[in-house]
């Protein structure tokens, strides 16, 4: 998940840590989660993750001439 925004989104922020705090959520949930104010750190956690969990890109589509596509 990624939080883009800090001070906007200061509120989930404030109660992703109050689940921190009282161990509703794990330090290995965090791990998860992006908060950040950067579309470079942004794109570099996608592509991390794309490769973390062996994601692809999709096929481009190529019609089909034969059926006049």
């Amino acid at each position: 998940m990624i939080i883009f925004g800090k001070e906007y989104h200061k509120d989930l922020i404030e109660y992703i840590e109050n689940l921190k705090s009282s161990k509703t959520i794990s330090e290995e949930d965090l791990d998860l989660i992006l908060i950040t104010d950067s579309v470079e750190e942004t794109i570099t956690h996608i592509k991390k993750v794309i490769s973390r969990f062996g994601l692809s890109y999709e096929k481009k589509f190529s019609p089909l001439k034969w059926l006049f596509e």
